[in-house]
């Protein structure tokens, strides 16, 4: 395919790859030299988790089709406007018709990807394709019948076989038409047209393209249309560069903020301060347009590498063409050479670019998610949204009603006037006075996240500017604090949309994201300190509650969760979890409610008149990308700010400890077990009652009661029960409701990020990290060709090692364990290029890697000595002289059941007991310095090995 061969209009290029993944080097050169809008790509052999880790610049999955035996297509497209079909995969069956398509809104073209197995029922194929083309040509549900459909069918149309008949046939009873009528499959014995391009666009040409990419040639149609796809555009930026934060911080330092001070007011005094700040921010680093091109050429591609590529489809077309089959060989050495050749470049580009970089870390992450992860540089804008049939496209009408949603959607109370309220605590809060040091603490402990409120104020900018503005800063949080009034300007939201699933059209299909003002977040935090440190001092927040403090974690509620279970099962009974769900709990909170609770628990006068201040007329504006065609130009579209009347405000510091202070009583109102973490709840109710399931009812009535109470809404759909139980006990059929809505029982459950079975085998859980690690390893897979070692390395402890890692005290020791760490190696033999049959206990040694056991020993070790409440010291308990190698180990408990054996609480006491002595006696710090040491020294791919040592 010589350069420029491709037209003005919508390029589109289907091709049966057989096999995309060591072939992505040569498609991008391909797609660097032509100017391809869409790409339909057959017999990718990539699975279902792979897909997303397909990377090629400038383009993106759109859609995609894939069965179990690792085959399939997908549908790759640039970036430009779509909406993927999900009608149409639906219709997809295995092996016999696979398709996947997309709508193309502003051209209203649908463009269908297909592709059959040639060993499959033609008859279901037919029968499949004439669902298809009804679907999409007679009851089209857009406002088009225009379609492209491109893909192998395995029908030879160059023979007048029945079946070929039938096949052109069907597709001419849609007024179809095929464009292909040439051999697109040619070897040594035969000349077929199995791949074909189909649409009933008039004024299309077609020609196929002997590409080289399989023994399949490619098909190209150009469609003509009058809609141009934009290859540059604007959008407007802030300068960023070093030389104009210099001349602000300059400017800085010499401005006065001696007005401020004037004013006794802390709504006067922060607008001056801000107008000043922003004033001299807007001038010294103002916005402006950059432009942006989707064509990025890529530094690896050098002239030679496409001349190269170009001199591989020029010997692959001399072979079709001229049968010459002694040259067969050294097309294949070439095409070998080739591939070796583009790999190493484009490694030595990576390693350049990182080696060259002044941020070494945040350059290798660029890499990692370069290639794992979709980049797509173009805004996405919501172009229209439908409001009671009304399809609503102006951008400042849609920012319009988008606000009025999100401000409105949990409008109703249903609270009563006799909600439950604490008990008064005798102390009250006292708010110290802010010094300079705890304001640069701080702000220098703020995240650097590229994010900023309506004012438009990065952190960076704040942490650079502290040396010349913490005076007035400091004056202002006192000044807070006295008055007890929080600055009305830190109480606007900027609200944005974003896109969870299902339609793009329909607003309850999008979830806000609420960006403050960065100088609220100092503001918050000087509160926030000062309420947690009261409320650590006098233990008011309820012990069952792990969610938002520091010292508290998902790890621990999920032990307090298990502890329970085992100890059930331990004492040979049953018992129900009762998972609650409550439905958009933050936004739901009732000021009044709130500050009432504050006040009773001891935050009073100026401190409470402050939170009162905080949360009380608050505004939130919303804010979406509008696309000028003229201009070529993103540009912010807000709409007008509203005042929300209910809910903590999301994304700020102080709503998470507010909302703690909501729901603090909820654990002390049933005489069962209750562990929260945030909003969710979890009941444990033992079967010890001779009236288990009027009790298990009796505590749902009570914890929704008490939820409603204070306007939290229990969503009895989702809320589950699971009964924990011995694998030879039969599971009991409950009848558990609340007004008429049936709780439905289930045998798993995924709580905190882990999944729970009723067996505590951990089988699911351990499924579902295992088709995550297997994705990632096709990701590093991809990485180990083009970067270096130590990239991939650094993916591994990204993305994979987090997977190990959490939760693993509970599910480490399964019996299913194994089939992770086996892709755990294989992640590693990835990385380091090493055969399947190669031993691997070297590396875990000499690279500083732990294996699966190794991680599991270390966490549940760790555990034990951070949360050692749980665990008691065999030489606290006896009064006899102990040896010194057992003088730090742990009791054993009694045990009954098998699965109290396997429990973290047992398995972590005789791991934690087999350490070595000298280790056990450290304290926490030196002691996982020193355990994972020697775990690193000591590989073990198993516990039967670890407990086979001897200290």
């Amino acid at each position: 395919m010589q350069a420029q061969t491709v037209l003005n209009g919508l390029n589109i290029l289907h091709q049966n790859i057989q096999g995309i993944r060591s072939k992505l080097n040569q498609i991008e050169v391909l797609l660097t030299m032509e100017n391809i809008d869409i790409m339909c790509i057959s017999e990718t052999f990539l699975k279902k988790q792979d897909v997303n880790f397909l990377q090629i610049p400038g383009y993106k999955v759109a859609d995609s089709y894939c069965r179990n035996e690792s085959r399939g297509g997908v549908y790759v497209k640039n970036s430009m406007d779509f909406i993927t079909l999900p009608c149409i995969n639906q219709l997809s069956i295995d092996k016999y018709l696979e398709c996947c398509g997309i709508l193309l809104p502003e051209l209203n073209y649908i463009i269908v990807c297909c592709y059959r197995t040639p060993d499959s029922s033609f008859e279901i194929f037919i029968k499949t394709l004439h669902l298809l083309l009804h679907r999409i040509t007679v009851r089209s549900r857009y406002m088009t019948k225009k379609v492209i459909i491109a893909g192998d069918f395995n029908i030879n149309l160059l023979e007048n076989t029945p079946k070929c008949l039938l096949f052109k046939n069907t597709v001419l009873k849609y007024n179809l038409k095929l464009t292909i009528n040439e051999p697109t499959r040619i070897t040594i014995k035969s000349k077929t047209c199995i791949d074909n391009i189909i649409t009933n666009i008039k004024g299309c040409s077609s020609k196929v393209l002997h590409l080289g990419l399989s023994d399949h040639s490619a098909q190209y149609i150009n469609v003509p249309c009058n809609q141009g796809y934009i290859e540059k555009y604007w959008y407007v930026h802030r300068r960023n560069e070093n030389k104009y934060l210099i001349i602000f911080l300059k400017y800085l330092s010499q401005l006065s903020f001696s007005e401020v001070f004037s004013y006794r007011d802390v709504n006067q005094a922060y607008n001056t301060f801000i107008s000043l700040f922003k004033l001299l921010y807007d001038l010294c680093i103002p916005v402006e347009k950059v432009r942006i091109s989707f064509k990025k050429r890529s530094n690896w591609q050098t002239v030679s590498i496409k001349r190269a590529c170009k001199t591989k489809r020029y010997l692959y077309q001399k072979i079709l063409k001229y049968k010459k089959n002694e040259l067969i060989p050294y097309y294949k050495k070439y095409c070998k050479i080739l591939k070796s050749v583009t790999r190493l470049a484009k490694q030595k580009t990576n390693i350049k670019f990182i080696k060259n970089s002044n941020n070494k870390n945040k350059a290798t992450w660029y890499l990692i998610r370069k290639q794992t992860t979709s980049q797509n540089i173009f805004k996405t804008t919501i172009k229209n949204v439908t409001i009671d049939n009304t399809n609503i496209t102006d951008a400042g009408a849609i920012a319009e009603v988008f606000n009025t949603y999100f401000a409105t959607i949990n409008t109703q109370t249903q609270a009563t006037d006799t909600y439950p309220l604490p008990s008064t605590h005798l102390h009250s809060l006292y708010l110290s006075p802010v010094d300079a040091n705890e304001l640069k603490k701080i702000i220098t402990n703020l995240k650097n996240k590229k994010s900023c409120g309506y004012d438009n104020i990065s952190i960076q900018i704040i942490k650079k500017s502290i040396e010349y503005i913490s005076e007035p800063l400091v004056y202002l949080l006192n000044l807070m604090i006295e008055t007890g009034t929080f600055p009305h300007e830190l109480k606007t939201a900027k609200i944005k949309p974003l896109f969870k699933k299902g339609s793009k059209c329909n607003i309850k299909d999008y979830r806000p994201i609420a960006l403050l003002s960065n100088f609220s977040k100092i503001f918050e935090r000087i509160i926030y300190d000062r309420i947690i440190e009261f409320f650590k001092k006098y233990s008011i927040i309820n012990k069952n509650q792990f969610g938002f403090q520091k010292n508290k974690s998902t790890t621990l509620a999920m032990y307090e969760i298990l502890k329970e279970i085992w100890e059930s099962l331990n004492n040979k009974t049953s018992c129900v979890g009762l998972f609650l769900d409550m439905s958009r709990a933050f936004d739901c909170v009732i000021y009044d409610v709130l500050l009432n609770k504050l006040d009773k628990l001891g935050i009073r006068d100026l401190a409470l008149k402050l939170l009162e201040s905080y949360l009380k007329n608050r505004e939130q504006l919303t804010a979406i990308e509008k696309f000028d065609k003229i201009s070529k130009t993103f540009e912010e579209v807000q709409s007008k700010p509203v005042k929300m009347t209910l809910g903590l405000p999301q994304g700020s510091i102080l709503g998470p400890l507010l909302f703690l202070v909501y729901v603090n009583d909820l654990p002390n109102v049933t005489d069962n077990r209750c562990v929260m973490f945030a909003d969710d709840a979890t009941i444990f109710i033992p079967d010890t009652q001779i009236n288990f399931e009027n009790n298990i009812n009796k505590t749902l009535k009570i914890a929704v009661e008490w939820l409603n109470k204070i306007n939290l809404n229990v969503n009895l759909t989702k809320t589950k029960i699971i009964q924990f139980r011995n694998y030879k006990t039969k599971s009991l059929n409950l009848n558990i409701a609340d007004k008429d809505t049936q709780i439905e029982t289930v045998d798993n459950i995924n709580f905190l990020g882990v999944t729970i079975d009723c067996h505590l085998n951990w089988k699911s859980h351990i499924e579902k990290i295992n088709k995550k690690i297997s994705s990632y390893s096709y990701a590093l897979s991809i990485l180990a060709e083009t970067t270096s070692v130590d990239v991939s390395r650094a993916a591994y402890f990204g993305q994979v090692y987090p997977l190990l890692v959490y939760g693993i005290i509970f599910w480490g020791n399964s019996t299913n364990v194994q089939s992770t760490f086996i892709l755990q190696k294989r992640c590693l033999r990835i990385i380091y290029n090493m055969y399947s049959d190669e031993t691997l206990r070297n590396v875990f040694k000499e690279k500083g890697y732990l294996t699966l056991t190794n991680i599991y020993i270390l966490e549940i070790s760790i555990f034990i000595k951070q949360n050692n409440k749980y665990f008691q010291i065999k030489s606290n308990l006896n009064s006899r002289p102990i040896r010194s190698q057992y003088k730090n180990n742990l009791c054993t408990p009694k045990i009954n059941n098998y699965m109290y054996y396997k429990s973290t609480f047992c398995t972590g006491i005789k791991i934690f007991n087999h350490l070595p002595p000298n280790i056990k006696a450290m304290d926490l710090p030196r002691f996982k310095i020193h355990l994972k040491k020697w775990l690193i020294y000591n590989v073990f791919y198993n516990l039967n090995e670890y407990f086979n040592t001897k200290h």
